[in-house]
């Protein structure tokens, strides 16, 4: 839950930060000019915290975790090698003729 919960702030923090301080600091006085760019980049930025929070919290569960990997990423497999193997055959019975008639017209 922890793991979870720090994660969640961390993506917050690194997304919406910046923007929060700008914006802050717009409302403060400071004029538009500075910063405008890094504004309307970080404001952007600020959709991708919705987008990516189902994902961190999948990761933060072990058991899920496992399964995804599993079935999004692939992973390496060892290629089975198919080998020729000789086969010994032993017989009960001794050998036996076989004798085969000519057609009768």
């Amino acid at each position: 839950m922890a793991v979870q919960l720090l994660s969640i702030s961390a993506i917050y923090i690194v997304f919406l930060f910046p923007w929060t301080i700008l914006y802050t600091a717009y409302s403060a006085g400071l004029p538009s000019s500075i910063g405008a760019d890094y504004y309307s980049i970080s404001s952007y930025l600020s959709y991708f915290v919705v987008m990516l929070t189902p994902f961190v919290c999948v990761m933060s569960l072990p058991e899920l975790r496992k399964k995804c990997t599993n079935i999004l990423l692939f992973q390496y497999r060892p290629t089975r090698v198919v080998h020729p193997e000789t086969l010994t055959v032993t017989r009960l019975n001794p050998p036996r003729a076989l004798s085969i008639m000519p057609n009768a017209q």
